[in-house]
């Protein structure tokens, strides 16, 4: 995500739509959105995944097919995409030392609960 806004930052008319997510902060703002929904919850956790890629080609596509990067990728206008992708492929090699490898980590809050009755 830091790469796309700094690939934005540089040239904003790349964007054919505005790309905005409302993640969750964390477990007690999914407590408070739940609650208010009327949910009482059962089970609530904030945890993290990571996966360990060789390039930054496999990065692309794991963002790509993940659905993490789908949304911007979307965004792009289509004539710009091949340039800013390569561009993209590039900012990240530079980032990382040979030899160490791409690390992808996805960040989520997870939550079982039940829906309460509703008031009679």
């Amino acid at each position: 995500m830091e790469i796309f806004g700094e690939l934005v930052a540089e040239d904003p008319a790349v964007l054919k739509k505005q790309v905005a997510f409302d993640f969750p902060r964390d477990t007690e703002h999914v407590r408070a959105l739940l609650q208010a929904a009327g949910f009482e919850i059962q089970a609530l956790w904030q945890d993290s995944i990571v996966f360990r890629y060789g390039t930054p080609e496999q990065v692309l596509e794991h963002l790509l097919k993940s659905g993490a990067g789908t949304a911007f990728h979307d965004a792009i206008d289509p004539a710009r995409r091949p340039a800013l992708t390569e561009r993209f492929l590039q900012m990240l090699a530079s980032r990382h030392a040979p030899g160490k490898g791409f690390e992808v980590r996805h960040e989520y809050v997870a939550c079982v609960g039940n829906r309460l009755p509703a008031p009679a």
